[in-house]
């Protein structure tokens, strides 16, 4: 019996030094993530973009998907079931391009904005502990063709308002406390191809930044009684048609640095010296790609975060690794597939504390990348591809 005990014991410490042995060799790979995409959505989409939040209250991260031409749709997370059985959709057919999900009425329940495109009104969806409302509660005035949207309390009242940008001015929506105001409150100066947005406070100031990401060259804006300046405080030296930006801070000196993903050219890191952006990126990804979708994210949970892109045409999303503030040269990770990938997030889908990627392909699935570290709660089942197309296409 003690013989046998000891065999045990030994064989648990070697499945154990295994096990580490493994961890170990995961870290030192530098992006301990699958590369093999697991299918969370039955439908085959044409998704333009994808947004993630606990929409019914249980607990799970949800997915929202905008379509174009056709009603925007929900997949409720049931501890890793994705199945077509919990889906949401809108009762409109818009032409939406950007999502928010954010709580505009105060109830602590994530609403749904859509923006929306080729000169229709900006929808919104109001939640409730019935569920979300499948008929818009709430239309823009204006009609007009946006691509990002940023829900924030711009004017600090304690109530998320919403920005709009687009393909012409950009504007602000104002949360009036009762709803949205269908009147833009703030109308940008200029006529500027708006494709992205952020905001964050960069030189330790309180005063918070607007971030845009433009067809041309990209701007920061520093926001005065609740309205972004007339004159931006930075100008990227370089035009790009940059499609997605994120805030991040990737040295470590308590500053946000900008990430900025580029369509057809490479992607730049501009590193932020107490509010100085400098004259030129401090990094450039070593492919130009056809990024759709770029954020930071610390997959090795070393405190420095790693860039992720998502990208268009046929291409494979890559990972470059972040060492001590340092952001390599070459992709430390490469998914598997290789599709039309317009929007992806970067959240913990599975319970276990540890990042994941949740990217939605047009013409495809909505799939997810799951962390390598840590064994989860529950785990994501893979969904039976029914072949369906909820979204018609569109290639932007």
């Amino acid at each position: 019996m003690k013989r046998k005990q000891r065999l045990l014991t030994a064989a648990m410490l070697m499945a154990f030094a295994a096990l580490f042995a493994s961890a170990q060799a995961i870290q030192a790979a530098g992006t301990p993530l699958s590369t093999e995409p697991l299918v969370l959505t039955p439908d085959a989409l044409s998704a333009q973009d994808l947004k993630m939040a606990d929409v019914d209250g249980d607990g799970n991260l949800d997915i929202a998907v905008a379509c174009y031409n056709s009603p925007n749709v929900i997949y409720l997370n049931r501890y890793g079931d994705f199945s077509l059985y919990s889906k949401w959709q809108s009762a409109e057919s818009d032409y939406t391009l950007a999502l928010s999900l954010a709580d505009f009425t105060g109830d602590g329940l994530p609403d749904l904005f859509s923006g929306n495109s080729v000169g229709q009104n900006n929808r919104l969806n109001i939640n409730s502990a019935g569920g979300l409302s499948q008929v818009a509660s709430w239309s823009s005035s204006d009609a007009r063709w946006t691509n990002a949207v940023l829900a924030y309390d711009f004017d600090a009242d304690g109530k998320i308002d919403i920005f709009s940008g687009g393909s012409a001015e950009n504007v602000i929506y104002k949360n009036l406390g009762a709803g949205l105001d269908p009147v833009p409150f703030w109308v940008s100066p200029r006529r500027i191809d708006t494709r992205a947005v952020a905001v964050g406070e960069l030189n330790g100031d309180g005063v918070p930044y607007l971030v845009v990401g433009n067809i041309g060259v990209n701007r920061i804006y520093r926001i005065t009684a609740g309205l972004p300046e007339y004159d931006p405080v930075w100008t990227s030296p370089d035009w790009q048609a940059t499609y997605s930006i994120d805030l991040g801070d990737y040295d470590g000196d308590g500053d946000l640095d900008l990430l900025v993903g580029n369509l057809d050219a490479a992607d730049q890191v501009f590193a932020n010296n107490d509010g100085d952006f400098g004259d030129g990126p401090v990094w450039t990804s070593s492919e130009a790609g056809a990024t759709r979708s770029i954020r930071w994210c610390d997959f090795a949970e070393d405190g420095f975060p790693d860039v992720a892109m998502a990208n268009f045409r046929s291409q494979a999303n890559a990972i470059y690794s972040n060492v001590s503030g340092v952001i390599e040269t070459s992709p430390s990770w490469v998914s598997d597939d290789a599709a039309d990938t317009t929007a992806m997030e970067c959240v913990d889908l599975d319970g276990n504390g540890s990042k994941d990627v949740v990217v939605a392909n047009q013409d495809g699935y909505v799939v997810a990348y799951l962390s390598l570290l840590h064994s989860a709660p529950f785990i994501v089942q893979t969904t039976p591809r029914m072949g369906t197309q909820t979204c018609q296409g569109l290639r932007r």
